[in-house]
């Protein structure tokens, strides 16, 4: 599958904004939790809990869909995919790859590398479809929380943070001088 509308990236910058990335969607998954953890059953929302609710996931989102474009740009020598759907994001770099079922083998050699520091309840069983359901995070989360979608809280920004860390260190076994 080839490419379709693309744009030029720099793989070291795209490494180093991946680094402040994950570490911020990790805080924002704390906080979530922290928030959530005392939110009183039955009650709506809390303003603050709303607003890092939709950071938290469209964050999460967004680490998903620059860990993809930085591993195609570091396949394609700085070319990647222009859009935002992560599912077809992750079937073009698949394709860039080579084998598609190397890129799934090499996402979840790297989350089982470090296993002790991801929680099972954050791997997602199947990562396309993980990202199929993240797919719209971004353009649906980013004009504010919506009610009754509570559930989604749980479940999609740590499968996508997992998701795009394993990307991520795809990247970096890769090209071992983005490390330095």
């Amino acid at each position: 599958m080839p490419l379709g509308r693309t744009t030029t990236w720099n793989v070291e910058e795209a490494a180093s904004v991946l680094l402040g990335i994950e570490k911020t969607s990790r805080l924002l998954i704390d906080q979530l939790d922290n928030r959530l953890a005392v939110r009183k059953r039955g009650r709506r929302v809390a303003p603050d809990t709303k607003g890092v609710s939709v950071v938290c996931i469209m964050t999460c989102a967004y680490f998903c869909e620059v860990a993809l474009k930085a591993l195609q740009a570091s396949l394609a020598g700085g070319t990647c995919s222009a859009g935002h759907k992560l599912a077809k994001l992750y079937d073009e770099t698949r394709a860039a790859f080579g084998c598609a079922d190397d890129l799934e083998r090499a996402i979840l050699n790297e989350v089982q590398a470090h296993a002790a520091r991801v929680p099972s309840h954050w791997r997602p069983p199947d990562i396309r479809a993980a990202l199929e359901y993240g797919d719209s995070n971004f353009e649906l989360w980013r004009y504010g929380f919506m009610e009754g979608r509570e559930h989604e809280m749980k479940s999609v920004p740590r499968q996508l943070h997992t998701v795009a860390a394993g990307v991520f260190a795809v990247v970096l076994r890769r090209h071992p001088s983005l490390w330095q």
